[in-house]
């Protein structure tokens, strides 16, 4: 798991609350530190930290992968940890990974970059796309390139709107691990 902007492991937005509920219902989780600026940083200055975010995110694969290689590894990123993931996802062989949730994805991009974060077609695996019916206006604009990619990217992917939610998922924690779960069952 990987969390947003100037959060950390086990932030109470999503990842914090992911951590429980996943667990509560049998799945162990892992949450990686990931590179922290404030919560006001451009994107751009975000990218810089990439190369870096990449590393930690392979580090935490391979620990899982030593620690219960025979276990189905599915990442999952909120926000900008999506966006990371998603990188991740481009520049390392994926056949480790099992799935991916990416919740919140696109909150931090630009129109101009909406073609390297959204687009799926390297990456050959079931994708889940989770947004809150009120999330951000740049997660929203951007929820139809998303699911059209991801729906091109594998047959098992598919993007789920959280009625009345926002950005941060407040009070519909619940709703994200019982769609988490229903997806999982269905890999």
């Amino acid at each position: 798991m990987i969390h947003g902007t100037g959060q950390g492991p086990n932030t109470p937005y999503v990842i914090g609350p992911m951590r429980e509920l996943l667990s509560d219902i049998g799945y162990g989780t892992l949450s990686v530190q990931m590179p922290v600026l404030s919560d006001d940083e451009n994107y751009d200055n975000y990218m810089k930290e990439f190369a870096e975010s990449r590393r930690r995110i392979g580090e935490g694969v391979r620990f899982l992968r030593e620690t219960s290689p025979n276990s189905k590894i599915i990442i999952l990123g909120h926000s900008m940890g999506s966006t990371m993931l998603m990188d991740w996802l481009f520049n390392n062989d994926s056949i480790d990974i099992s799935g991916f949730i990416a919740i919140g994805l696109g909150s931090t991009n630009q129109k101009k970059l909406s073609s390297q974060v959204f687009s799926s077609g390297d990456i050959n695996l079931p994708i889940l796309d989770i947004l809150g019916e009120n999330d951000y206006d740049s997660v929203l604009w951007s929820a139809p390139l998303r699911k059209n990619a991801i729906l091109a990217t594998h047959k098992k992917s598919a993007q789920i709107v959280i009625e009345k939610a926002d950005h941060f998922f407040t009070s519909h924690e619940e709703k994200i691990a019982l769609s988490i779960k229903t997806w999982i069952k269905n890999l």
